[in-house]
């Protein structure tokens, strides 16, 4: 009985462990367009990253972000993230926010610890 009782426990603090882990790395969360832009007036973010694609960047963007494509994030190119410290605040937009979403999984999977992904886009911002 005892060892039974030892491996029971075991596997409960396991799994508590293992949600304490997701649930403390999981450091992104979705903003409304009102939210973002409150957040922008006050300077509260340090980057704000536009994840579009080259075509949507050059047909207009928000004076004051980086352009970091979602396409290099996924192909594993971070060179144009070098500069950018990991315990800085991130706004991440796109045309919709899907792209906005994957960007921000793959900042926070890169150790990036405040980043906020925008629900909407750009239209939204501008």
């Amino acid at each position: 009985m005892p060892k039974i009782f030892l491996s029971l426990l075991a596997i409960i603090i396991g799994i508590i462990l293992t949600c304490l882990k997701i649930f403390l790395t999981n450091d992104k969360r979705e903003v409304s367009p009102t939210e973002a832009k409150e957040n922008i007036s006050n300077d509260y973010y340090d980057y704000i990253l536009d994840v579009r694609s080259s075509n949507e960047w050059n047909s207009g963007h928000l004076q004051q972000a980086k352009f970091v494509p979602v396409t290099e994030l996924e192909a594993e190119n971070y060179s144009r993230l070098e500069n950018i410290p990991k315990n800085s605040r991130i706004l991440v937009h796109c045309r919709s926010g899907v792209r906005a979403k994957r960007a921000a999984n793959i900042l926070n999977k890169l150790g990036y610890k405040y980043v906020d992904y925008l629900k909407g886009g750009y239209e939204d911002l501008a």
